[in-house]
């Protein structure tokens, strides 16, 4: 089993989200649509390795009794 603990959670999370750079960037110089595909997968790695961070970190530093009501609150977005 993989088990991966950052020191920073949200910092890891937030520089993971960088990734999405790599298809834009493909797109922007005309690449192949191989590489434009190889970009692809790297962004969804660093939006697996953001949502992951996010949600564990809510959980764990949020008190159970306002859990629902601040994620509820995330994904409205503010």
């Amino acid at each position: 089993m993989l088990h991966w603990n950052p020191a920073t959670p949200l910092l890891t999370a937030t520089i993971a989200t960088l990734t999405w750079v790599s298809p834009l960037a493909a797109l922007a110089v005309q690449a192949p649509a191989l590489v434009i595909g190889a970009g692809g997968f790297v962004a969804g790695i660093g939006l697996t390795v953001f949502g992951t961070l996010w949600t564990t970190t809510m959980q764990r530093e949020i008190p159970p009794e306002v859990l629902s009501r601040v994620s509820a609150y995330d994904w409205f977005g503010p």
